[in-house]
């Protein structure tokens, strides 16, 4: 859907913000356990940030703007369910 798609790459940007200041490459190299605190702070930020100046957009999507369908190209995540 063309709403979840203009806010995915909304959201890209904003990270790209941030992450320009990784200037030692931090995220590649320090374990997930250090990085999931800043990680969670920023994102925090990032979406009150976003629901300020993109309020119209988050007001119209929906539930029913998100599809569930085969894998392609397009896909912006991956659900599976497996069962043993």
């Amino acid at each position: 859907d063309a709403l979840v798609k203009k806010y995915y790459e909304e959201n890209k940007l904003a990270v790209a913000k941030y992450k320009k200041w990784d200037v030692f490459n931090l995220e590649q190299r320090l374990p997930r356990v250090l990085l999931q605190i800043p990680y969670d702070l920023l994102n925090r930020i990032n979406r009150k940030k976003m629901a300020v100046s993109s309020n119209d957009l988050l007001r119209e999507m929906t539930a029913n703007n998100f599809i569930i369908g085969d894998v392609n190209e397009n896909c912006l995540d991956y659900f599976t369910i497996s069962e043993k």
